[in-house]
């Protein structure tokens, strides 16, 4: 076989796969995804500290959701809820040996996508209904806060049947953090 069969045929692949699902599908979904949150806290009055500030960088963060698309002439409408766990930095601090942040949450989205072929570009918003726990040792302070904020995003998934491949960017108002975002790799499958 030469090699021009060889590439042509490669080709032909290609193309049938970009033909398999040329639209988005109307119906559930649900995937998982992991990636990178960056959160930068400021909180004060925590025991006899007067202030800790945390903001060591990228953490490993994880998400599980669902969702539900209709597919529309020129727009999918969707909505989207899960769960989303933002990492846990960790930092010293002046008065203590070390403070730690966990940061995570349930969130729901009203999602608008546009189809590109197999591609669509998308952009979601919503509320996350948030719970942040700070420990600090010594001295032993452990604080808790919770609510809802405002939580928005932006992405591409890439279809191939059933399955997608979606990288995105999600912002997380969350009061008690200066700043909170995830970018994310995640898998969905359309029932």
């Amino acid at each position: 076989m030469s090699r021009n069969h060889v590439l042509g045929g490669l080709a032909a692949a290609g193309l049938a796969l970009l033909a398999v699902d040329a639209h988005a599908q109307t119906g559930f979904y649900v995937g998982g995804g992991i990636g990178f949150s960056d959160q930068q806290v400021t909180l004060d009055a925590v025991s006899d500290l007067t202030q800790i500030a945390l903001d060591e960088g990228q953490e490993f963060a994880w998400k599980a959701f669902a969702g539900f698309n209709l597919d529309v002439p020129f727009i999918n409408l969707g909505v989207e809820g899960g769960y989303v766990d933002l990492g846990s930095p960790q930092a010293v601090v002046p008065g203590a040996s070390e403070a730690s942040l966990d940061t995570d949450g349930f969130d729901a989205f009203a999602v608008a996508a546009v189809d590109v072929g197999p591609l669509s570009i998308f952009g979601k918003v919503g509320l996350i209904a948030w719970d942040l726990d700070v420990t600090a040792t010594p001295p032993a302070a452990n604080v808790g806060e919770s609510g809802t904020n405002f939580a928005g995003g932006l992405g591409a998934q890439f279809r191939l049947g059933k399955l997608q491949i979606r990288g995105e960017y999600e912002y997380f108002d969350i009061s008690e953090v200066d700043d909170s975002f995830l970018l994310s790799t995640s898998l969905l499958w359309n029932f």
